[in-house]
């Protein structure tokens, strides 16, 4: 059940990677694969850190309520993305300053092309990463509170990330298009059925 309950999870936290993949693959946007490694290993790094975080914020409670806390937790992220706009489907442009083009990209990673080159560099990869990662974030939190495995939900949700951009990428260089009404209600479906998996 704990392995079922992470692809679940991974899933659900992997598939902003396929719009924003294809949003890169749509504007011909070159990611090489070190670029694409970063991304990865950026939010591997974030979500195995608050997983971490959790675990550890898990001493202090009794056993049922730190399970209980970390699925309240999943339940009220997926609600949340129940009613966020899809990340990748905006159309605005990085700002001119150096920072507020930090802040862009955090909230929207279709804009990591910083410097327009036509391919995201290797700091650009990082912002993407992290980008990525800020749902995963407060998913880890929960995750460690909930006790799931602490390696096994970084490495699939890096993983599946990783596979998910490169579809999406492939996507969105040909004629398809994602199916919008999935593409909106899975992640916070499946954050919400992982969360009540966990409050048995």
């Amino acid at each position: 059940m704990h392995v079922l309950t992470v692809i679940g999870l991974a899933t659900a936290l992997s598939v902003d990677s396929l719009v924003v993949g294809f949003a890169y693959g749509a504007r011909g946007i070159r990611v090489p694969a070190i670029a694409l490694v970063i991304t990865g290993v950026t939010s591997w790094l974030m979500l195995l850190g608050t997983m971490v975080g959790g675990l550890y914020l898990g001493t202090f409670l009794h056993p049922a309520w730190s399970k209980w806390t970390g699925a309240a937790i999943m339940i009220i992220l997926g609600t949340w993305r129940l009613q966020e706009k899809p990340r990748g489907s905006s159309d605005q442009k990085p700002l001119p300053n150096g920072w507020e083009n930090t802040v862009t990209v955090i909230r929207h990673p279709e804009n990591a092309d910083l410097d327009g080159s036509g391919t995201i560099s290797l700091w650009e990869a990082v912002l993407l990463g992290v980008s990525l990662a800020m749902d995963a974030t407060a998913a880890g939190l929960g995750a460690g509170l909930a006790g799931l495995p602490l390696w096994l939900l970084p490495t699939l949700t890096g993983t599946f990330g990783a596979l998910f951009f490169k579809a999406g990428m492939a996507a969105g260089q040909g004629p398809a298009r994602l199916p919008g009404a999935v593409i909106r209600w899975l992640p916070g479906t499946l954050l919400i059925i992982v969360g009540l998996v966990r409050l048995r």
